[in-house]
């Protein structure tokens, strides 16, 4: 038996296609901050100038990764693209950017869909809806994110198509994520301690989002509207 085979290593861990893809992401973040913090230079002064350029620097830095991520996870699901491989496509960028990023806020975001996806291959269940749902997930990330490049996250181009991004497209996704578990998963494996696991994974990554979701419309509530764009 090879040190692959042995049942101590991830399932994850033994695809080569989620090791290029992390270090294709991994290079890519490291390439998009190196190009900010040249383009887009940090300053002592707090000036409304000089906040502007920690913006357009962090804008920069951080979004151009996402959102190449969320155009290819997307547009792949069109193409005649494994499911497999979109979903070791998207653990890979997850594992990249908590490496490269390191925002605490974020680490249970990716952590959950990469331990998602190794008990689906663990428990042998089907890949058809859980990338489905990813699917329209990242579609609506390629909306806001994009969005977020090109206006440097203000005005209302920005505002809408994060509206969009979080109140429709995430929740329609919601079901087909759980569909992973209630259908995808073997009815005999869905209560045990794998399937118990998959379940959660599913609910901490959709409560993470309904958090920002209600911290989204709590600020619409308490009055900020959306910035012209510098």
């Amino acid at each position: 038996m090879s040190f692959l085979d042995s049942p101590y290593i991830p399932l994850v861990c033994t695809k080569p296609a989620f090791w290029y893809t992390a270090a294709f992401y991994f290079i890519l973040e490291l390439a998009t901050r190196a190009y900010a913090n040249v383009k887009y230079p940090a300053g002592p002064g707090k000036d409304e100038k000089q906040k502007w350029l920690d913006k357009k620097r962090d804008v920069i830095g951080r979004y151009i990764p996402s959102f190449v991520h969320a155009l290819v996870c997307s547009a792949s699901y069109f193409f005649d693209i494994d499911y497999e491989f979109i979903s070791l496509h998207t653990c890979g960028y997850f594992l990249a950017d908590m490496i490269v990023d390191r925002d605490p806020e974020y680490i249970p975001h990716h952590i959950a869909p990469i331990v998602g996806l190794e008990l689906l291959l663990r428990l042998g269940s089907k890949l058809q809806h859980s990338t489905f749902s990813l699917m329209l997930m990242e579609a609506g990330n390629v909306l806001s994110h994009g969005a977020s490049i090109a206006f440097t996250r203000t005005g209302k181009i920005f505002f809408y198509s994060m509206t969009l991004s979080f109140f429709v497209f995430r929740p329609i996704s919601a079901p087909y994520a759980w569909a992973m578990w209630s259908v995808d998963t073997a009815p005999e494996l869905r209560y045990t301690p794998l399937g118990i696991v998959l379940a959660s994974c599913v609910i901490i990554t959709y409560g993470l989002n309904l958090r920002w979701m209600v911290l989204m419309a709590m600020s619409v509530i308490k009055g900020r509207k959306p910035k012209k764009t510098e």
